[in-house]
């Protein structure tokens, strides 16, 4: 298991699955979490982000799941489709060391082609793809400390 450094709290599997039981998201399959958790927790702390016991603790709080369930996987989504100021490693480490939900952020409709998209009942297509609470261009108004279309998001 992974363990803090000394004179920190543990931050191993057992305390992240106590921490995911508090969580209002539900886990998938707590076994396979637990099989899994030693690999996603290592990959957290000696991957690109390298993230230390108290940054981990603090991602945790705020998005558990996304960070335990395929954290590698949304790093990469979320690295592509980023809005340019953050898509080079380091300025989207330093976002979310700031803004730990952006790991969640893995789509952009901006980069995305409207004729694709659903059409509404006037056979027009709708502005967006429908997956705002994973999409840059909702959350990157927040972040910029901006609103959306004149609404706060």
């Amino acid at each position: 298991m992974f363990h803090a450094q000394a004179g920190a709290r543990c931050c191993d599997a057992r305390c992240t699955l106590r921490t995911l039981g508090s969580a209002s998201e539900r886990v998938p399959s707590q076994a396979a979490l637990t099989r899994l958790l030693p690999l996603r927790l290592r990959w957290l702390r000696e991957g690109p982000l390298q993230l230390t016991a108290e940054q981990l603790r603090r991602a945790l709080a705020v998005k558990p799941l996304v960070y335990l369930k395929e954290p590698q996987a949304s790093y990469e989504r979320a690295l592509q489709v980023a809005p340019e100021q953050w898509r080079s490693p380091q300025a989207f480490k330093a976002l979310l060391l700031r803004e730990p939900q952006v790991l969640d952020l893995t789509h952009n409709c901006l980069l995305t082609d409207p004729a694709d998209r659903v059409k509404d009942e006037w056979g027009e297509a709708v502005h967006c793809d429908g997956k705002c609470t994973h999409c840059w261009r909702t959350a990157t108004p927040k972040l910029m400390g901006q609103v959306l279309d004149g609404v706060e998001v």
